[in-house]
Order: structure tokens, then C-alpha cells, then sequence
């Protein structure tokens, strides 16, 4: 008997959302940097395994630090994606409690979904696993879910307990996907993606939130794909960090985003990027949708 179901994960910030996705998928789908907040989209992925089907959704984290119209669209969105789906893992950090999850905590219990998960993550930095029992104890008692796996989602530390609890709740019914899928966003998102990731994993503490990437145009050739992007930055001082000296921190850049998207396609890419600017953008409810955060891709 087939099955599938759309499970949401959900948490604070840097909590390892994505880092459980792409290890449950096997892919680098979801990306992953030091900063806060670097989700800003429902993320989906899909894991087709013997009759089941997975369909998992990568929620942005909640916190205020991005602009004011683009934080309160990414609370939305972390909130909305509760709604719609079959099951909700609840990510939680094993060693470090924070307001933020007793924040999450108190939604939960007013949003309480149908089939709630809570996932116990990052254990590997538990130097005793004594104080797990506890940590599970009171979330038990206070959530009342209906599994708790702890786990390492860096590790890839007890992934097999989780899709055997997850398979457990997954509805009966035909695959929404066919089995060699694994995402149904477009080329051009993830590619964006893909750009976006490099910023904040190589301008970590200089660049601020407020940047984004579009994708001017994308064509397939016989041997390869032509990329042409531009990164969007929130103030013109902030041009010069993406672009660095004599422009060797975009080319840098360039080549670090088309090495992973080369992986992801299978295929060489030929990108070239631009950098502009758009002033406040992040906090005005129009500056946001004009780059497509709120739509669905």
C-alpha cells in the first residue's frame, strides 16, 4: 500500500532544519550557513523509499532580525506551512534552550497540529547523554507529541529511528511525485539558492540579511547551462562587500555557487553575475513581493 504525506519542519533559528532535510534526502537541496533566518522560502523536498512518499517542507526560522516586511512574511510562512500538512516536526537544540523556543513552544500548543514530532537535535555536542531523559521528559509533558526522536542531524546520527516513526503517521495514497524527484521547484530557484548560500557562507559577518538573488535568465545548451543572475543588495555601501577588491570577491563567489549548482544539474554552467542595489527593500511589503517572497515557486 502506497503512502505520502507532507511533514513541516519547524524551529528557531539555526536549529538544524535544513541540515535534517538534506540528510534526510541524501541531497544538498536546502541551504545551510552560519547566519540566522538563511531560509526564507518553504523548501521542498522529496523522498521517495519503498511505498512511501515524503514530501518534506523546510520552514524559515522565527526570529526578528531581517528587515521588518520580510521578517513578519517569513513568520507567515513558518506559521502557514503548520496548517496544510500531515505531520509537524518540531526541531529542538538538545543543548541549548532559548526564548525563541519557548515562543515556538506556545504556538504549538495554540496551533496544535494533527500529528506533532519533536526532534532532538545536535546531540553529538551532549557530552553526557544522561540529560537527555529529563529533556524528553518534560517535553513529553508538555507537548504531549506523539514521537521524540533524538537525533544529529550533522552526524546523520539516528535517521533511520525518524523515518520509522514518520512512516508510522503517513496517510494512505498515491505519490504526489514521480519516484526520481526530488524537488518540484524551478531551475531558476534553485540556482538563486544556490547564489545566496555563497553570500552568506563567504561574507558571514560582513554582509548584512537584507540580500537577495534573481535569475535574469537561464537556458539549457547541449553541454552546458547559461546563467546570467544579479544579487540584490538593501544599501549601496553594501555593493562593495559582495564585490570585493578589483572584483575578485563576485568572481570568487561565482565560482564557489556554479561548483554546487554543476553538482546539483549534473551539467557545466557558465554564470555570470551583477550586483545592484534597492534601497530598503526588506522593509516594505512591496520591496518583497517585487523579488517573490510570499509566492509560491
Amino acid at each position: 500500500m502506497k503512502k505520502t504525506g507532507t511533514i513541516a519542519l519547524v524551529g528557531r533559528p539555526n536549529v538544524g532544519k535544513s541540515t535534517l532535510m538534506n540528510a534526510l534526502l541524501g541531497e544538498n537541496l536546502s541551504i545551510v550557513s552560519p547566519k540566522a533566518q538563511t531560509t526564507r522560502h518553504r523548501i521542498i523536498g522529496v523522498l521517495s523509499q519503498g511505498d512511501n512518499q515524503f514530501l518534506f517542507v523546510d520552514t524559515p526560522g522565527q526570529a526578528d532580525i531581517q528587515g521588518k516586511a520580510l521578517n513578519r512574511l517569513l513568520d507567515r510562512t513558518a506559521m502557514g506551512a503548520m496548517a496544510d500538512v500531515d505531520i509537524v516536526l518540531w526541531l529542538v537544540d538538545a543543548v541549548r534552550w532559548t526564548d525563541v523556543d519557548e515562543a515556538v513552544l506556545k504556538r504549538l500548543l495554540r496551533q496544535r497540529p494533527k500529528c506533532l514530532g519533536v526532534v532532538l537535535n545536535k546531540i553529538d555536542r551532549m557530552r553526557d547523554k544522561a540529560g537527555l531523559l529529563p529533556l524528553m521528559g518534560r517535553l513529553q509533558q508538555q507537548v504531549e507529541p506523539d514521537f521524540i526522536v533524538p537525533l544529529s542531524a550533522l552526524k546523520k546520527a539516528n535517521l533511520d529511528v525518524l523515518r520509522g516513526e514518520l512512516e508510522k503517521y503517513l496517510p494512505a495514497g498515491e505519490w504526489t511525485y514521480d519516484p526520481d524527484t526530488l524537488t518540484p521547484h524551478s531551475g531558476e530557484f534553485l540556482v538563486a539558492e544556490q547564489i545566496r548560500q555563497q553570500l552568506f557562507l563567504r561574507l558571514n559577518q560582513e554582509l548584512p540579511y537584507a540580500c537577495t538573488v534573481t535569475v535574469d535568465q537561464m537556458t539549457e545548451a547541449v553541454d552546458h547551462y547559461e546563467i546570467h543572475a544579479t544579487i540584490w543588495v538593501n544599501r549601496a555601501s553594501h555593493k562593495g562587500i559582495v564585490i570585493g577588491k578589483q572584483g575578485q570577491g563576485l568572481k570568487a563567489l561565482g565560482q564557489a555557487a556554479g561548483k554546487r549548482l554543476e553538482a546539483l544539474f549534473d551539467k557545466p554552467m557558465n554564470l555570470n553575475l551583477w550586483v545592484k542595489v534597492r534601497d530598503g527593500w526588506a522593509d516594505h511589503e512591496d520591496g518583497i513581493q517585487s523579488f517573490g517572497y510570499g509566492a509560491t515557486e
